[in-house]
């Protein structure tokens, strides 16, 4: 602890006090435990919590252990979120983290969950496909496939729509992967 930054404290005191909040709450019985994310994000010291996530990051140079573990951390809590502003924000952050890890999966899937929901459907699709195509962990390829579904939901196209979203209900032992999503589809489990 001795050379922590001063963020980092502030950050450490705000996560403390997101994460008591969040362990008197019991988790929605429709999600599970992998929508862990919901109460964090939607927590009233989210803004607080975000300057000081931001700060933390600023304060580690580029390619540093720290800052790249924060970078995924923050875009994939503004992905369970559903906050398009933020997520707007996390394109940069997301394109540092894959360009530091090109060969990670899990970076792969936080990159191409980011493209997906900020409008670049071309380029977070194929790299979301790639993955469901190699990656080995059963929650990348949960968020990743839920992702596509609410795509394929976005475009029109329920076959796709529902393939994916039976995939990553699967991956996930048959709970939605993120809340928001099986809401804007119109779906709480097997389709």
């Amino acid at each position: 602890m001795l050379g922590w930054p001063a963020e980092r404290f502030e950050r450490a005191a705000v996560l403390a006090e997101v994460a008591h909040e969040f362990g008197r709450r019991s988790v929605h019985p429709k999600f599970g435990p992998t929508d862990q994310w919901a109460p964090l994000v939607g927590h009233p010291l989210l803004t607080e919590l975000e300057a000081t996530t931001v700060a933390l990051i600023g304060s580690y140079p580029k390619g540093h252990v720290e800052r790249l573990r924060l970078l995924d951390e923050w875009c994939t809590w503004m992905l369970f979120s559903g906050d398009r502003a933020m997520l707007q924000r996390c394109l940069p952050l997301s394109a540092e983290l894959r360009e530091a890890q090109p060969h990670d999966w899990t970076v792969a899937g936080t990159r191409g969950s980011v493209l997906l929901v900020t409008g670049h459907a071309t380029e977070g699709t194929v790299l979301l496909e790639l993955l469901m195509t190699n990656a080995p962990k059963p929650y990348d390829r949960a968020i990743s496939a839920c992702c596509l579904a609410w795509a394929a939901h976005q475009r029109g196209d329920m076959g796709t729509r529902q393939r994916w979203w039976v995939e990553s209900l699967r991956c996930n032992d048959g709970k939605p992967m993120i809340a928001w999503m099986a809401r804007e589809i119109g779906v709480n489990g097997a389709v």
